[in-house]
């Protein structure tokens, strides 16, 4: 990332424990930091940090516009002595009695600057649980979405919500996040297997002036594809409208096709409301190759 009022390179370094099937497992991102070194590059010769934030989380992407650094970070609290899978009525009421001693700042996640000093990184106030959305499954993740002038890297914003994402699409002035239903298995390190039931949840967020605004949350029957880096150029804004091209059917047989949802944000309430949809895009059997979206066309 390159500021516009001084000479200056930004460094994004992720430190995970997540294993080869962790991206998908929220236990795997409890420990994970995400390092950002603020350098000052105007002398090449003399290259020095002016800033450096550790944000509790693992890296999800980042992303600049203008003058604003905006980087999206998933974290998993861990409270000593809270079992995960319970399943009794024993521990059950242990982990309740134990959650309700528990203060919510010690469950956000925090970030230490170049100066040792431990702050948190967003404010249980500005945590939202997504409505209407196919991942409120109760998973433990914590999303952060961080917005940082590249001037002031200490007078960073941040807002969250509750659940997970594995993919983000961005605009200006808009932010997606998205995640599919639980229910893929893993093939390979970035190609699922998917239930062909699939439906996927999207989240958008709007940005003014470094600000981070929940907007609301939608779903579309189908699924971003079986790439992770490739997910984020199935969706499209065109003015009010989020198009996003899903993949529906089986992964490995003739039942496969490709499906246009077109979103549209809710004047009544925090939702995604479904505009329209055309299905059966390309013969039975065909998958999705890209995406890609210019204006009014797909």
């Amino acid at each position: 990332a390159a500021g516009q009022q001084k000479a200056q390179l930004v460094t994004i370094t992720n430190q995970n424990n997540y294993s080869y099937r962790g991206w998908f497992y929220p236990w795997g991102w409890r420990e994970g930091k995400t390092e950002l070194d603020f350098l000052d590059i105007s002398n090449p010769l003399a290259i020095k940090s002016s800033e450096k934030l550790t944000i509790d989380g693992g890296l999800v992407t980042s992303r600049r516009v203008g003058n604003t650094l905006y980087v999206v970070s998933r974290y998993t609290p861990s409270v000593e002595g809270f079992l995960p899978y319970a399943s009794d009525k024993g521990d059950l009421e242990k982990n309740a009695a134990l959650l309700s001693k528990t203060a919510l700042p010690q469950i956000l996640p925090n970030v230490e600057n170049a100066r040792k000093e431990v702050l948190a990184l967003v404010e249980s106030r500005n945590c939202y649980l997504p409505t209407s959305a196919v991942d409120g499954n109760f998973d433990p993740s914590i999303i952060t979405i961080t917005s940082i002038p590249l001037d002031a890297p200490s007078s960073f914003k941040s807002t969250c919500f509750l659940g997970a994402t594995e993919t983000l699409y961005m605009t200006p002035s808009s932010l997606y996040l998205a995640t599919t239903s639980w229910g893929y298995s893993l093939l390979a390190a970035d190609a699922l297997v998917y239930n062909p039931q699939h439906s996927t949840s999207i989240h958008k967020f709007s940005l003014v002036n470094g600000a981070i605004e929940y907007r609301g949350s939608g779903e579309v029957k189908g699924h971003l594809g079986w790439s992770e880096d490739k997910k984020s150029f199935r969706m499209g804004e065109n003015g009010d409208y989020l198009n996003v091209v899903t993949s529906v059917g089986q992964t490995w047989d003739n039942s496969s096709s490709t499906l246009l949802t077109v979103l549209r944000e809710s004047a009544t309430d925090d939702s995604l409301s479904t505009v329209s949809v055309i299905s059966g895009i390309g013969k039975p059997g065909e998958q999705l190759y890209a995406a890609r979206f210019l204006g009014n066309r797909a």
